[in-house]
């Protein structure tokens, strides 16, 4: 790990922790975030943000004060179809215009989660066909393994495609216009 706060716990404390997050978190095994409508998507924002917020401190998987980087990582790596990875340089600066969440790590992703869903149905055929060249073939697709994927990735290729001069326009979710 780099130089910042995002550092792991020793081993032998995260297993059993990340364990625990996936025990609480195995209900949605196999879902996917391209079937869930607006009210769905609140409701699995708010149980997932809940498993975010419950994994810290002690039971957490990291030694930094937010959890909601790194346990909404190891979830989309449980849940590779239906959460999306949260980071501080793009997922936060996307939504809130700035790299710390701006509630708790529950609160932060009951909000990120319907916008994605939203963008996730809207989209949900360019999302299969993006993992399915994925899976088949690689190349210019291989990053997009699965849905949440896909829309972490096409995060960022706005974010990347919007900058001007170094500063990047205001998201859709701030500038609706």
């Amino acid at each position: 790990m780099g130089p910042g706060n995002a550092k792991l716990r020793d081993f032998s404390e995260f297993a059993p922790n990340a364990r625990s997050v996936f025990e609480r978190a195995a209900a949605f095994y196999g879902r996917s975030i391209l079937d869930l409508d607006d009210p769905s998507a609140r409701d699995v924002g708010r149980q997932i943000g809940r498993v975010i917020e419950a994994h810290k401190g002690d039971a957490g998987l990291t030694l930094a004060e937010s959890v909601l980087v790194a346990n909404s990582k190891a979830l989309h790596h449980f849940l590779p179809d239906l959460v999306p990875p949260v980071d501080r340089a793009y997922t936060l600066m996307f939504f809130f215009q700035r790299t710390d969440a701006p509630g708790s790590a529950a609160e932060t992703f009951e909000v990120i989660f319907p916008w994605f869903a939203a963008v996730a149905r809207q989209n949900a055929g360019v999302i299969r066909d993006a993992v399915a060249c994925a899976n088949r073939s690689g190349g210019a697709c291989q990053w997009d393994t699965s849905h949440g994927k896909v829309l972490d990735n096409a995060l960022m290729g706005w974010i990347h495609a919007n900058r001007n001069g170094g500063s990047r326009r205001s998201s859709p979710v701030t500038d609706p216009s």
